[in-house]
């Protein structure tokens, strides 16, 4: 059985809330450590972490982390819901283009 994890589950809910369609790939959860690997479109996105977290886009073979594209988000990077939400919300952007 699968050990859950808030911050996981956290960006499970939030993207079904804000209709985001996307498919799961991986998921771990071990100790403090947590990933979630997921597809939308032709995006393969990692979400991972544990004090701090990091949301890295992979498209056309090139894989970026979320806050070199948007900079804004240099200062969300400590694991927190409010954080993840911040950088969600400016994945939900980048996909839906």
């Amino acid at each position: 059985m699968l050990e859950t994890n808030e911050y996981i589950t956290l960006i499970k809910n939030y993207l079904t809330e804000i209709n985001i369609d996307y498919t799961i790939v991986n998921e771990t959860f071990h100790g403090p450590f947590w990933s979630l690997r997921i597809r939308i479109k032709e995006y393969d996105i990692t979400i991972s972490g544990d004090i701090g977290f990091d949301v890295k886009v992979k498209a056309n073979h090139e894989e970026l982390p979320l806050w070199k594209i948007d900079r804004s988000l240099i200062d969300f990077g400590k694991t927190s819901p409010e954080n993840i939400k911040r950088q969600l919300d400016v994945l939900a952007i980048l996909v839906s283009r």
